[in-house]
């Protein structure tokens, strides 16, 4: 996939898979002047496939 950075933060795209359903995301990682992380978000889509995502991930956290 794709990745994009420079002094401030880096973009990394990915892509997955939850069971048939495709999903396709970003990493924003921010960082300081030392180069350590300060933040980091992540975006998914489509909307379907972040909601096949929680479920799944709710019934794996429940069995554990």
């Amino acid at each position: 996939m794709r990745q994009f950075g420079g002094d401030a933060g880096y973009v990394l795209e990915f892509s997955a898979r939850v069971g048939d359903v495709p999903l396709v995301g970003v990493d924003l990682v921010e960082l300081d002047a030392d180069g350590k992380i300060t933040d980091v978000e992540v975006m998914m889509r489509p909307a379907s496939a972040v909601q096949a995502l929680a479920e799944e991930a709710a019934k794996r956290m429940a069995t554990e």
